[in-house]
């Protein structure tokens, strides 16, 4: 699970070149435009990261206009990715302040989920069988660079991230599951989840095969659908096995999608991983083929995969493209 407000310490300080009042910290992976003169290399400050949500107190008022949503900002030319605060806001509090402390939940900061489309706000039939297999939840890799070293070495892969809706397919114990991001959704004639299922004939697919299918619905109506596509369409980015839980490989998920006539996230590319946060960033710029807009920016993992000690779980992150515009 992704921490969206710590203690982090600023790693670099440097003169913003386009205004003299102002400074770019380094905290994370993150460039962060702040006051001069307000804080210096080493000190230890609060990073409240971008796509959240703060809480209507004093100290959050200048975000009023933005409905108290943190984004990524572009001032005289230059990208912050996220706020930094002193350390005194957390003063009213009663903890033990150190480097790398969560304090997402005592701040109140929330993360921002985009609304849900009239088309997928379905009939829910119940929460998201976590029983079975995971949320699709990828991390910023900015906000974990121990990530860098656990992918060094290892043969990957990039994918273009669309900026859609995830959906997850899964049939156990002779049930099919229809599930959007935090729900699993009942048949019913306009709900977009089940449509896809059936373009696709999915729940015969899955059936006696014990894997689950994850993947993003794109298309007009859907987030703005930046892509540009024609029509309302599913991508698989996820082949996961339900009885170990383990993602497959992209070989497997390349062959999956081949058998079955059902598309697959475009591929970006393949590498040896030896980046930095900067080389990954501009990895992540680009265009949409159809749309010509800005993509959203990239998802790298191992071809192979293989399971991430810092995050529990398979090793995987989003990269987001600094010139993406988020219209929702």
């Amino acid at each position: 699970m992704e921490i969206y407000s710590s203690i982090e310490r600023i790693l670099k300080l440097e003169s913003h070149s386009n205004a003299d009042s102002l400074d770019i910290a380094s905290v994370l992976g993150w460039q962060v435009i702040v006051k001069k003169g307000q804080f210096k290399e080493g000190d230890l400050v609060i990073y409240i990261a971008t796509d959240t949500i703060v809480p209507e107190i004093p100290e959050f008022e200048f975000l009023r206009k933005e409905k108290f949503r943190v984004k990524p900002i572009k001032l005289r030319g230059v990208i912050s990715q996220g706020i930094v605060f002193p350390l005194s806001i957390l003063d009213k509090y009663n903890i033990e302040l150190k480097e790398g402390l969560d304090v997402t939940a005592a701040l109140g900061i929330e993360h921002y989920e985009k609304p849900i489309p009239a088309c997928m706000n379905g009939e829910v039939k119940g929460n998201f069988p976590t029983i079975l297999l995971s949320k699709t939840d990828e991390v910023r890799i900015q906000a974990y660079p121990e990530l860098l070293e656990e992918f060094q070495g290892k043969l990957c892969y990039s994918t273009v991230k669309l900026d859609g809706t995830s959906a997850t397919y899964v049939f156990h114990n002779n049930e099919f599951h229809v599930c959007g991001r935090n729900y699993e959704y009942k048949d019913t004639v306009e709900n977009v989840y089940w449509s896809i299922a059936k373009k696709y004939n999915i729940e015969n697919i899955l059936k006696n095969t014990g894997i689950a299918i994850q993947g993003e619905i794109c298309g007009p109506g859907i987030q703005g659908n930046p892509a540009g596509f024609k029509q309302v369409d599913f991508f698989i980015f996820n082949l996961v096995d339900i009885t170990t839980r383990r993602v497959q490989s992209l070989e497997d998920m390349i062959r999956f999608s081949k058998h079955n006539k059902i598309p697959i996230v475009p591929l970006d590319g393949k590498f040896k991983f030896s980046h930095t946060f900067d080389q990954l960033v501009e990895m992540s710029k680009g265009i949409y083929t159809e749309s010509k807009n800005q993509r959203e920016g990239i998802v790298i993992r191992p071809e192979e995969p293989c399971f991430s000690n810092t995050l529990q779980g398979p090793l995987s992150a989003k990269i987001i493209n600094p010139n993406y515009k988020d219209i929702t």
